[in-house]
């Protein structure tokens, strides 16, 4: 059963006959403004969640697997294209955002059900860029591991909104052959950098293993929550730098789409 009942909702059903789901994409609920409209994940939680005020917090750390992808498009792509591209192939529901006839262009938002569940631990550098091979033009934050959708959502009555149901028989496969594919390159890439910085004597024979402050790194930025993001990647680059991890080794973090930016910026200062 969904119920629109907090800021933030967690649902494991996700299948183009739930009746709960159809219900809410056929009759969108009305705010005058979208940050009033509640997110929706379709997820499934670990057995033990980090919460605040008695609300489970919207972070990777407390999500165990993701059973569909969600899909966000501002412009570039067509919602007819979309429908058309990927009718025959699996199911999925689409809908229109709330500035969809307020904004140029298409924005939508794409629910495709998984075949299966996908670990929220998988979901790194390299199953984005396998995602995005397939699905150009997509929001890259779609591809982060703590990743909210506003739930169908329109400014008043009569406004404007699409939806369409593609109920083929068919789920979406995680494309499990690429993104390992995009893995193996990532440390044949990096392998193949630090066998030139040894023979240019930029590194002992024996380099130091940085994996556990790797891993400690990105537990960090897993954990974040708004309102302590650039301290807590200050502090986690700030303390990487301090502890002689190279620079291509911090670049493996995985950071959200919507931090690349301040975080480049911060590797940038601190490191150079």
């Amino acid at each position: 059963m969904i119920a629109l009942v907090k800021s933030y909702f967690f649902t494991n059903e996700a299948s183009m006959v739930n009746v709960d789901l159809r219900a809410i994409i056929e009759h969108p609920i009305i705010r005058d403004d979208k940050v009033y409209a509640p997110l929706w994940c379709f997820c499934k939680l670990r057995d033990t969640v980090s919460v605040n005020d008695g609300h489970v917090l919207a972070i990777a750390d407390n999500i165990q697997e993701y059973n569909c992808i969600q899909l966000d498009y501002d412009s570039g792509v067509k919602m007819d294209d979309f429908i058309a591209e990927f009718s025959d192939k699996f199911m999925f529901a689409a809908y229109t955002s709330f500035s969809y006839g307020f904004k140029p262009g298409d924005r939508f938002r794409v629910i495709i059900p998984l075949e299966h569940p996908l670990p929220q631990s998988e979901m790194g550098f390299d199953y984005k860029k396998a995602m995005f091979d397939i699905f150009p033009g997509c929001d890259p934050s779609c591809y982060d591991r703590c990743h909210l959708q506003v739930v169908p959502c329109i400014r008043s009555e009569g406004a404007p909104y699409r939806y369409h149901f593609n109920r083929i028989h068919k789920y979406f496969e995680t494309p499990i052959e690429l993104i390992r594919q995009y893995r193996e390159m990532s440390i044949n890439t990096m392998a193949f950098d630090r066998a030139v910085e040894r023979f240019n004597g930029e590194h002992s024979q024996n380099r130091a293993d940085y994996t556990p402050i790797l891993k400690w790194a990105q537990d960090k930025i897993d954990l974040m929550v708004e309102g302590t993001r650039n301290n807590t990647m200050f502090g986690v680059i700030g303390f990487m730098k301090k502890k002689g991890v190279p620079l291509e080794d911090a670049c493996t973090i995985d950071v959200p789409s919507d931090c690349m930016h301040e975080w480049n910026g911060m590797l940038k200062r601190i490191y150079m």
